[in-house]
């Protein structure tokens, strides 16, 4: 009889909660097998996703036999595992360094439950018991237009590597809060950012700009979660980045600088007057945003007028009001 595997797979989970959202679990070996990309998986009201990388029948090689998933409403032990309530319709193991991903549903709403797992190999010997996880199902199966997306909408292309993400105030209450998550699948398994709490702005709308930089040519879904209950739908958006400049017209009362944004790293950008004195000059950027506080390389503040800016070498240029 074959000796018992010593290998124990590590389960991914999700643990909700209306304070803080935690919906990505990260572990090493995940990070490796994903190129550094935590997966990331999704409660409802009554079902629980959540991933683990499969074993092989052997270690690290081939394919296991079958699985067991338990889970229960209290934490799961060695002691406790005959105990716990065994899931249906497993997946079939795929070849070890494979990410599998399960759905348990017919659970409660609002109840944290744990969950574990064991493997099998093709003589019937059961692996040692996973890592246990929790995860608390939601409160309602309510998602309708309570959280509606303002920007960018279905399909935009967005000029930006760094988007800024808009969604409308559910309502008038400053108590609200936000959570913004990005992905390149519709499932948000293959999670690119997510925000952390965003508190209710001012106004009608709440925003997030993203701090991962993102490529063209690649299709990104969103969505936002309000208040650990309620997502947006998703949408998918793609993005072009130019160089442009924001505010514009720049005013000193509203704001305290103007940024560059998607400035080719590498290159020049010249800021002028329109009688073509040098105002300032950024030298060999690094593909960061740039600031200007309205001074000029002296540090001395500059009248309000139109500026000219371009970067040297191209025709990406354009103006800029300032306005004291």
């Amino acid at each position: 009889m074959r000796k018992k595997r010593r290998n124990t797979e590590k389960l991914i989970g999700a643990v909700n909660s209306a304070e803080v959202f935690i919906l990505i679990v990260l572990f090493a070996l995940t990070m490796v097998l994903l190129g550094g990309k935590a997966m990331a998986y999704t409660v409802t009201p009554n079902s629980v996703t959540f991933g683990w990388t499969a074993p092989g029948d052997d270690g690290e090689d081939g394919r296991a036999s079958a699985y067991d998933i338990r889970y229960s409403t209290s934490v799961i032990t060695a002691q406790s595992w005959d105990a716990a309530t065994q899931a249906t319709g497993e997946p079939y193991p795929q070849e070890a360094g494979a990410v599998e991903t399960f759905t348990i549903a017919g659970l409660g709403p609002a109840e944290t439950y744990y969950f574990a797992l064991k493997t099998v190999d093709e003589s019937g010997n059961y692996s040692a018991m996973s890592n246990v996880f929790s995860a608390t199902t939601s409160l309602t199966l309510d998602v309708e237009a309570d959280v509606i997306i303002a920007s960018p909408l279905d399909g935009e292309v967005v000029p930006l590597s760094l988007p800024v993400l808009t969604v409308q105030n559910i309502d008038t209450e400053m108590t609200n809060f936000y959570h913004f998550e990005v992905a390149t699948d519709s499932q948000f398994f293959a999670l690119v950012e997510a925000s952390p709490v965003v508190s209710q702005q001012e106004g009608t709308s709440t925003s997030w700009k993203m701090t991962e930089q993102l490529s063209s040519g690649v299709v990104y879904y969103w969505r936002v979660l309000a208040n650990a209950i309620d997502y947006s739908d998703v949408y998918s958006f793609t993005v072009e980045p130019q160089t442009h400049v924001y505010p514009n017209p720049f005013r000193l009362a509203e704001a305290s600088e103007v940024t560059f944004t998607d400035v080719p790293n590498g290159s020049d950008l010249y800021l002028m007057t329109i009688s073509g004195r040098e105002v300032r000059t950024w030298p060999n950027t690094s593909g960061s945003d740039i600031t200007w506080d309205g001074t000029n390389a002296s540090g001395n503040p500059v009248g309000s007028d139109t500026y000219l800016w371009f970067i040297s070498g191209t025709d990406i240029g354009g103006k800029i009001i300032l306005i004291r």
